[in-house]
C-alpha cells in the first residue's frame, strides 16, 4: 500500500463530514507505514507522543496544500504514552490548576484540514501531568473513533469492606496501585511517587452507580488507620450512610490536565471520543469558534469497569467560545461535575485612567489567567459585581495589550475603549466586572444523555440562541441544568437572553445538595445584593414540553429574570427517595417579571 492515497473529496463526505472542502480534495496517510504501531506492552511505550507528531509531519510534507485534506489513520490497537514530551511552551488552561510544565501526547497545533481517525484505538496516559490530545491554533480539524483512558487514576476508588457504626470504623479496600504509607497515625496515599492522599470523596452505589442519596461531597476521614491486608486498611469513621460495598471516589481536589484541550482552534469536531477518565476536565475548548461533538462519551471505562467515576471535574467545558457549539448524542457519566458548562470570564476593572477610555482589568481567579481575553473590534459590557446590573452601553476595544507579572505570565489586559465609561462607575467603592460580549456563542445541545455525575448537569451563560432539546438527565445528583452569571466568586460570565429548553425528560434530580442546586432547572445568577438590582440579569427563557420524574418538591427556582415561560411541562411525582429538599415549593421566584405559567 502506498503511504499517501489521492481521492476524491466527495467518496469521503460521509466519513470526515463537515470539515472538507468538497471542493479541495483529500489525502489518506496511515500512520503504521510510518513506524507508528499499536504496542500491547505497557513496558515498552517506546517514546509514542514524539512518534506520533513526526508521523505527522512526515505525512503533512505529501499534501500539496493546506485547502486538502489529510485523513491520518492509526492501526486500531493500544497505545501507551509515557509523561515524555513536555510541551515547548506553557499551556494556560480555563479552569484548571496551573503548571509550568505539560506532557502532551498527541500535539495537534497549527494545522489545517486535518482527520485523525483512531480507527477504534484506545490511547493510555500515565497520571498525572499527561496532556493526551492538544489541538492549538488550527482550523477545520477532526478527531475520531478513539479512547482516552488512564490505567493509575488519581481518583482512588476504594471499596467499603465494612462498616461498624457503633465504633464508628469503616474497612476499605483501596486500588492495588496505590501505596499505602501509615506513620505516627496518619496514613498517606501515592501513586507512582505522587501524594494523592485524598481530601474528599463521591460515594457510589455498588449496583446502580448512582451517587448515594444525600451524601453529597462526603469528607474523608483517614484517622487512626490500621492495615489489615495487602490493600485494606481500617480507618476511624462515622458514617451509617456508606454501607457495605459503596465505591468512594476519593479525591484531592487537583484538576491537572483535560483529557482534551482545543486552544485558539476554528472549525473543530469531535465525533465518537470516548473519554474514560481524566485529571480535569473531558473536554476543555477556550478562546475558539464552532465545535462540534458528535457522540462525544465521557463513559466508565470499558477496560476498567470496577471503577464507577470517570472524570476529576467537567465532561466538557467552554471558556471564551464564538460561533456555535453543539453536542448532539452524546454520553457523559460519572463526572465529578457537570456535563457541560459554557461560559465567558469577567475581569475586574482594576484601573480607570483620565480619559475613561483606557482601562485595565484583572484575571480573578486562581484557575483562569494567561490565556487570550479579547480581539481588537470586540464589544464589551461593565457589570456592578453586587447588583450584577449592567452600567452603560456595550462599547467596542480598539487596543488590546497583556498585562504580565513578574513572571512573564498574563494577569490582565489594558483596554482602549471605542467611547469613554460612564461617570457612574466607582472602582474606589465597589467592584466592578467587564464582559466579553463578542467571545459568546450559540448553543446547541439535543440528544444527550447525562447520568449519575456529581453536582449538577448543565450551565449555560451566553446570551446568543441557546436550544437544550431532546436530552436525558438522569439522577444527576444536583440540579439538572443551571443558568448562572458570577462576577463575585467564579468570575464565569454571562447572561442568557435567548434559552428555550424544549422536550427533556428529568429523572429524580436533587439526590443531593450542591452549590445552586434550589431546584431541578435552577436560575440563579450570583446576587449578593439582590434588593439593590435595578434591572434584570436574565431575560428570555422558555421552558416548554417537558417530563420531570421527581421524588421532591422543587421544579423551577428562578432569580432576576425578565420573561420566563413554563408551558406544558408534565410533572410526575414517584416515591423512589423521601422528600427532603429544603425548598419545598415547586415553582419558586426572586424577583422575576413578565412571566407565563401554564
Amino acid at each position: 500500500m502506498n503511504k499517501v492515497k489521492r481521492i476524491l473529496a466527495l467518496s469521503l463526505l460521509c466519513l470526515v463530514g463537515a470539515v472538507l472542502n468538497a471542493s479541495a480534495e483529500v489525502y489518506y496517510a496511515n500512520l503504521s507505514d510510518y513506524g507508528l504501531r499499536p504496542n500491547k506492552s505497557i513496558n515498552s511505550r517506546d517514546h509514542i507522543g514524539k512518534r506520533f507528531r513526526k508521523a505527522l509531519d512526515a505525512a503533512l510534507k505529501l499534501r500539496p496544500s493546506s485547502a486538502d485534506t489529510l485523513i491520518v489513520q492509526l492501526a486500531p490497537g493500544d497505545y501507551y504514552f509515557a509523561s515524555e514530551t513536555p510541551h515547548p511552551a506553557p499551556l494556560y488552561i480555563s479552569n484548571h490548576d496551573h503548571s509550568p510544565v505539560r506532557y502532551v501526547g498527541m500535539s495537534l497545533d497549527s494545522l489545517t484540514n486535518v482527520v485523525v481517525d483512531g480507527q477504534g484505538s484506545t490511547l493510555f496516559f500515565e497520571a498525572p501531568a499527561a496532556l493526551p490530545i492538544a489541538i492549538t491554533h488550527s482550523d477545520g480539524c477532526k478527531l475520531s473513533n478513539l479512547s482516552i483512558d488512564y490505567p493509575k487514576p488519581h481518583i482512588l476508588q476504594a471499596v467499603v469492606e465494612a462498616n461498624d457504626t457503633v465504633e464508628g470504623e469503616i474497612t476499605l479496600l483501596l486500588p492495588d496501585y496505590a501505596d499505602i504509607s501509615i506513620k505516627g497515625g496518619k496514613m498517606t496515599l501515592k501513586v507512582d511517587g505522587v501524594d494523592v492522599t485524598p481530601r474528599v470523596c463521591i460515594a457510589f452505589e455498588e449496583n446502580t452507580g448512582r451517587v448515594v442519596y444525600r451524601t453529597s461531597d462526603v469528607g474523608v476521614s483517614l484517622d487512626n488507620p490500621r492495615k489489615i491486608g495487602k490493600h485494606s486498611v481500617k480507618v476511624k469513621w462515622h458514617n451509617p450512610a456508606l454501607m457495605v460495598g459503596t465505591r468512594l471516589a476519593m479525591r484531592t481536589y487537583a484538576r491537572l490536565c483535560p483529557a482534551i484541550f482545543v486552544d485558539e482552534c476554528a472549525d473543530i469536531a469531535l465525533s465518537d471520543v470516548n473519554v474514560h477518565y481524566a485529571e480535569g476536565m473531558g473536554l476543555l475548548a477556550q478562546n475558539s469558534s464552532d465545535i462540534s461533538l458528535r457522540c462525544f462519551k465521557v463513559m466508565r471505562s470499558t477496560r476498567y469497569p470496577e471503577r464507577m467515576h470517570t472524570t476529576q471535574a467537567d465532561a466538557t467545558h467552554f471558556s471564551g467560545c464564538r460561533g456555535k457549539i453543539k453536542s448532539v448524542d452524546g454520553f457523559y457519566e460519572g463526572m465529578m461535575d457537570d456535563a457541560i458548562n459554557i461560559h465567558g470570564t469577567y475581569l475586574k476593572i482594576t484601573d480607570i485612567f483620565a480619559d475613561r477610555r483606557s482601562i485595565s482589568g484583572a484575571f480573578m481567579h486562581d484557575q483562569s489567567f494567561g490565556f487570550k481575553w479579547a480581539e481588537i473590534g470586540d464589544s464589551v459590557a461593565v457589570v456592578r459585581s453586587k447588583v450584577m446590573d449592567y452600567v452603560g452601553q456595550p462599547v467596542v476595544i480598539e487596543t488590546v495589550d497583556p498585562l504580565h507579572d513578574a513572571e512573564g505570565v498574563i494577569r490582565g489586559y489594558n483596554l482602549t475603549l471605542a467611547e469613554p465609561l460612564s461617570p457612574d462607575i466607582d472602582i474606589e467603592n465597589e467592584m466592578y466586572g467587564i464582559e466579553n460580549l463578542s467571545a459568546t456563542p450559540e448553543i446547541y445541545f439535543a440528544g444527550n444523555k447525562v447520568r449519575n455525575n456529581r453536582a449538577r448537569g448543565a450551565l449555560f451563560s451566553s446570551p446568543r440562541r441557546t436550544i437544550v432539546e431532546n436530552n436525558l438527565f438522569d439522577h444527576t445528583s444536583g440540579t439538572a441544568i443551571l443558568l448562572c452569571g458570577d462576577c463575585n466568586g467564579w468570575f464565569e460570565s454571562g447572561a442568557c437572553h435567548d434559552i428555550l429548553i424544549r422536550n427533556n425528560r428529568f429523572i429524580n434530580a436533587l439526590t443531593s445538595l450542591y452549590q445552586f442546586t434550589n431546584a431541578v432547572i435552577s436560575i440563579y445568577p450570583e446576587i449578593p445584593d439582590l434588593n439593590g438590582q435595578q434591572g434584570y440579569f436574565h431575560s428570555g427563557i422558555e421552558i416548554r414540553d417537558n417530563l420531570f420524574e421527581t421524588f421532591d418538591m422543587p421544579i423551577l427556582y428562578a432569580k432576576s429574570v425578565n420573561g420566563l415561560k413554563f408551558i406544558g411541562n408534565k410533572i410526575e411525582h414517584n416515591e423512589d427517595y423521601a422528600p427532603y429538599h429544603p425548598n419545598d415549593v415547586m415553582i419558586r421566584l426572586e424577583r422575576v417579571t413578565n412571566v407565563s405559567i401554564e
